[in-house]
């Protein structure tokens, strides 16, 4: 099986698939992979206790850097968030495998 996203800072087990796309404020979608660790902490944070973000978007509590998921097929994560239907612009990069963990 391939690899996605699990750890944390304080051991937690969540593992979120590492082809999800998310974009900040004004720059092109990314992969989680590529995220600041900062922002990644918070966005897991945010799938794993829903709470008061914005609909579709998490807000770094360290950097403040707003995000917002594009494309996802994780389930826990389409579930916390509504999915953009329009395709983002990419980086020129190739997809991450499946799952990291």
């Amino acid at each position: 099986m391939g690899r996605g996203l699990s750890g944390g800072t304080r051991g937690d087990a969540l593992s979120l698939r590492a082809d999800t796309v998310v974009q900040g404020d004004s720059g092109p979608g990314i992969y989680l992979t590529e995220m600041p660790r900062c922002c990644l902490g918070a966005f897991k944070r945010a799938v794993a206790a829903p709470g008061d973000d914005g609909p579709g978007g998490v807000v770094c509590g360290e950097c403040r850097g707003e995000w917002r998921v594009v494309s996802s097929l994780d389930k826990l994560v389409a579930a916390r968030f509504p999915v953009a239907v329009e395709e983002p612009e990419m980086k020129q990069k190739k997809a991450p495998k499946r799952r990291m963990g």
